[in-house]
């Protein structure tokens, strides 16, 4: 008697794509620049510029040199459009990561998974980047997390989400990436203004007891427009330094 169909084995479900594992979220490099890691976006903020990777392939199938192919951003300031190789690696015992760029303006996504690598120890943590040492960076948490509070709204911040509950409604924003000076956050679906929209929360005089802060921009179309748009933001000038407003100062909450 043949299988009945009802006893017949499925086919195993595919594969979930590859993901950064350890790699993914916030870091600080040793260099004071601010890296932030996705599944599909490799970001790098320094003093000397911004710069976007899109991810398209990752390769973690050898531990010690793993690697991943994105697309240079169209506002990079170097090779944009191009595509890039980085390789990572990450101390298991102190939690310390290091990357290469390896390749930077290859014409393709095959030519950077096609790279010559055969002139190159990529695992040289002193030369192995193109004859420079490896980036070094430490996980990193956005300076302003905590609970708080102001005149109005009492607000709660994390890696992750900028909320702020006052008695006219409940803002939340989920931050993708961020600095010693900013964050870039998405406004959430439920928010009574510009639901979706991106927002630049720009915060100085940074201290226990709190700080101060501007929403500089809070309708962008998109993540790139949040990040690299015009804004009006003084922060010494705390009566109109916010677009002609005041800067918003926040406390800590009782019991932070």
């Amino acid at each position: 008697m043949g299988t009945s169909r009802r006893h017949r084995r499925r086919p195993p479900p595919p594969s979930p794509p590859p993901s950064a594992e350890s790699l993914l979220g916030h870091w600080k490099t040793t260099s004071n620049s601010y890296v932030t890691a996705t599944d599909s976006l490799f970001l790098t903020i320094a003093s000397w510029g911004i710069a976007q990777y899109h991810i398209t392939h990752i390769d973690n199938s050898v531990s010690g040199n793993q690697f991943f192919i994105a697309q240079n951003g169209a506002n990079n300031s170097y090779n944009p459009g191009l595509w890039s190789r980085f390789h990572w690696f990450i101390d298991s015992s102190s939690g310390v990561a290091s990357f290469c760029q390896i390749a930077y303006n290859a014409a393709s996504e095959a030519a950077a998974l096609s790279f010559d690598l055969s002139t190159h120890d990529v695992t040289s943590a002193s030369t192995g980047c193109n004859g420079f040492p490896h980036s070094v960076m430490s996980r990193y948490t956005i300076p302003v997390a905590g609970s708080w509070t102001s005149a109005h709204s009492t607000f709660t911040i994390s890696d992750s989400t900028w909320s702020d509950v006052a008695s006219y409604g409940t803002s939340s924003y989920a931050i993708l990436a961020f600095t010693d000076e900013y964050a870039i956050a998405q406004n959430a679906a439920t928010n009574s203004y510009n639901p979706n929209a991106w927002s630049k929360f720009s915060y100085h005089l940074l201290r226990s007891s709190g700080f101060s802060y501007c929403q500089s921009l809070y309708n962008a179309a998109s993540f790139s427009d949040a990040l690299y748009g015009p804004f009006t933001y003084n922060s010494s000038d705390a009566s109109a330094g916010c677009s002609g407003f005041g800067h918003s100062v926040l406390t800590a909450s009782s019991g932070r």
